[in-house]
């Protein structure tokens, strides 16, 4: 990370249905192969908080990719498992290098996030 970081905040704009438990939808922010995101407080959307908020390490166009995790229970394994989603709806942002948050609204079509909602990977 960059001293200090750069603070963003991705505002998901859709109506679509977001995916109901075992599930969570979040981003990821990448330039190329490289994560350069770390989420800062709520790691994802949810009907209520449709924001997450990042540190990001460098400026520049970024990606942000979607991602569903089904979250598991039980006494073997309690974490998650992730999945890189709705490829073709990928945007990009271009994250300034300036002391202030920058807040980045992103559209996302509704029609295919309630698909995603309804029919997880996963199911298939």
């Amino acid at each position: 990370m960059l001293e200090p970081a750069l603070r963003v905040r991705v505002v998901l704009r859709t109506d679509g249905e977001l995916p109901a438990p075992p599930y969570v939808f979040d981003c990821e922010l990448k330039q190329g192969e490289v994560s350069v995101g770390e989420p800062q407080g709520m790691h994802w959307f949810t009907d209520v908080n449709r924001e997450i908020a990042f540190l990001v390490s460098e400026p520049g166009p970024v990606r942000v990719l979607w991602h569903l995790e089904r979250r598991l229970e039980g006494p073997g394994f309690g974490g998650a498992i992730g999945g890189d989603v709705l490829q073709e709806h990928e945007v990009e942002i271009e994250v300034q290098d300036v002391p202030r948050e920058q807040v980045f609204t992103v559209d996302l079509d509704g029609a295919a996030l309630t698909e995603l909602a309804h029919d997880p990977p996963w199911k298939r």
